[in-house]
């Protein structure tokens, strides 16, 4: 049985410095039109994506998160476009501003969600020290961008809330996040498109979409 963080020894690879921009509604167009005008050519098309966050009792990742701790670690299952094949178990990583990622494939013979989000649970009680559940759910459109090494994708439509008893409470208003990930040493070549989406954006945020999801409905 392991930590959450334990995973974290499998994923060095994964190793990215994440910036997050949370923008109110349609402000994503705008910054669309500043990653082209930087030359970030679109490499994937827009898909649907919908995510389902585990935590334990004391929604230790949450507090996590709102507490600013540098070291934390959050549980999620994924898939694209309603399409449950290409559901994952994901487990993200923070240390500091650099982020890691586990993936874990999942079974590809699931039917819904209510099957994916089972397969997760039994795979949860039979491989983690603590008894995690799920307690949010993020849905919205993306799309994908990269400039060489470096990523970008631009969220719209996110709809969130909590997950209680099968049912989806829908919590934060909506709005919209542009999201760059790059390895260390490209930090310096993102520092002008740094400062020009820190002007049309709300602020550069450790706030994640989970934490949004939980935030008091209304």
């Amino acid at each position: 049985m392991k930590t959450l963080g334990n995973f974290l020894l499998d994923s060095d690879d994964s190793e990215r410095i994440e910036r997050k921009f949370r923008m109110n509604r349609g402000q994503g167009n705008l910054a669309e039109w500043v990653i082209k005008k930087n030359l970030f050519r679109e490499i994937y098309a827009q898909r649907k994506v919908v995510s389902i966050y585990f935590d334990d009792i004391e929604l230790t990742s949450l507090r996590d998160n709102i507490d600013g701790n540098p070291y934390r670690d959050k549980f999620r299952i994924r898939w694209y476009d309603d399409n449950y094949n290409t559901a994952k178990i994901e487990i993200k990583h923070k240390r500091y501003i650099v982020g890691y990622k586990t993936t874990i494939d999942i079974a590809k013979n699931l039917q819904s969600k209510i099957e994916v989000i089972e397969y997760a649970q039994k795979w949860v009680d039979c491989n983690l020290n603590k008894k995690y559940f799920p307690v949010a759910q993020i849905e919205y459109q993306r799309r994908y961008y990269a400039k060489g090494s470096i990523r970008c994708t631009i969220d719209k439509k996110i709809q969130s809330g909590r997950y209680i008893n099968g049912e989806v409470l829908t919590a934060a208003k909506e709005y919209e996040v542009v999201e760059f990930k790059y390895f260390k040493s490209d930090d310096s070549n993102f520092r002008s498109l740094y400062g020009e989406m820190s002007d049309i954006a709300i602020r550069a945020t450790k706030s994640s979409k989970y934490s949004q999801a939980l935030l008091p409905v209304g």
